[in-house]
């Protein structure tokens, strides 16, 4: 199956402002389910059942999840953070048994949390994820309105396939490809300064540079619950990052999936992740079934298209390694509310509803491309 994205426009925004190596043998599987609750459940996860089986309106995460809201202590720790430079690179994919073992976490009290994250986790300045502003298909006001074409951005995922599936220890499932599924990203034009470095100048006066094109192939995709990127300021019920590896660089580029409830279908990637997961953390397990990628891919609107956005960030896990490069896809993906709440009991190991997703982050100053259109 052969998708493009594409792109007429793109906005220049400027502001202020981590594969799998375990061998342990897999124990029984376990199908997480919500559907025999015990009756010794919190009323806060009562509540919040609750509340998704209604079928809400996307809302403020923090009504939806229960959760703190955007304006947080590691949000103001990150930007203070900026002003310190750190050269740490190590293993940006990671491992699995280093995933379940590290002693970090996503709580909010102790010790082990976001604001207490290591490495560029801390120190970085172009971390993720982000706040992205898309009211009125534009940038905020004061976040710069030059405009330059972008080209298509072709996904070529066509196969169903075996795959391994990893118990992060981390409140998700990774589901580990072979190498064939693609992605192409074409020639863009990117700002360059200062402007008398080069002749040709866009219309506001930044000159623009082209890129040339590069090829990613797919290495894995795990989730996030709520969604890890907000929308102007609202964020979705998940969130699926389809992580790629640049066959040019070794690089990373991360193509994020938007999710919201009230779908009437179960989604068949994230039903295998949580019918073949492992139960224990670090624990990776052969699938059964046969998957294919392109089902977390969101399909064209009336329109015939769907935006996208694309900015350089960083890994959202311990050691949050920046270079990265983001594809957010801003129309989400609808499941099941079931799907969501299974997900959401997955990331407590059974024991309870539970979130899985990182604080956003401060812009500092980034370029953040504003597509037009997703075609098919």
């Amino acid at each position: 199956m052969k998708l493009n994205l594409t792109s007429s426009q793109s906005a220049v925004a400027r502001s202020r402002a981590p594969a799998a190596r375990g061998v342990k043998l897999a124990p029984a599987r376990r199908n997480v389910s919500v559907s025999a609750l015990p009756p010794a459940e919190s009323e806060a996860n009562d509540a919040l059942a609750e509340t998704i089986s209604r079928k809400v309106k996307p809302m403020l995460v923090s009504d939806l999840l229960n959760v703190p809201k955007l304006k947080r202590r590691g949000l103001m720790m990150a930007g203070a953070a900026a002003m310190f430079g750190c050269e740490c690179c190590s293993d940006m994919l990671g491992t699995g048994a280093a995933q379940a073992n590290a002693s970090w976490t996503y709580k909010e009290d102790g010790f082990s949390g976001p604001d207490f994250w290591p490495d560029q986790c801390l120190t970085g300045g172009a971390q993720s994820p982000i706040d992205l502003s898309l009211a009125n298909n534009r940038p905020q006001a004061g976040r710069g309105t030059i405009k330059f074409p972008v080209g298509p951005l072709q996904f070529d995922y066509g196969r169903y396939e075996k795959v391994n599936v990893l118990n992060t220890g981390h409140g998700t499932m990774q589901v580990n490809f072979q190498p064939g599924n693609m992605v192409t990203v074409p020639k863009r034009y990117v700002p360059v300064r200062p402007p008398s470095q080069l002749l040709a100048s866009s219309p506001g006066g930044a000159c623009l540079c082209p890129t040339k094109p590069f090829d990613l192939d797919l290495i894995q995709y795990h989730f996030h619950t709520p969604s890890e990127h907000a929308i102007d300021g609202k964020q979705a019920a998940m969130e699926a990052h389809l992580v790629h590896r640049n066959k040019n660089t070794g690089g990373l580029a991360v193509v994020a999936v938007l999710i919201q409830p009230g779908g009437p279908q179960p989604n068949p990637c994230l039903e295998l992740g949580l019918e073949e997961a492992p139960t224990e953390g670090g624990v990776q397990q052969a699938s059964t079934k046969t998957v294919n990628p392109a089902m977390l891919l969101p399909r064209a609107t009336s329109q015939g298209t769907q935006p996208y956005v694309h900015y350089t960030g960083s890994l959202t896990t311990p050691p949050c390694s920046e270079g990265v490069d983001w594809f957010v896809l801003t129309t989400p993906i609808k499941v099941p509310d079931k799907q969501v709440l299974d997900f959401m009991r997955f990331a407590g190991n059974g024991k309870g509803y539970v979130r899985n997703s990182r604080p956003l982050q401060p812009i500092n100053g980034r370029e953040i491309d504003y597509s037009d259109q997703f075609q098919i």
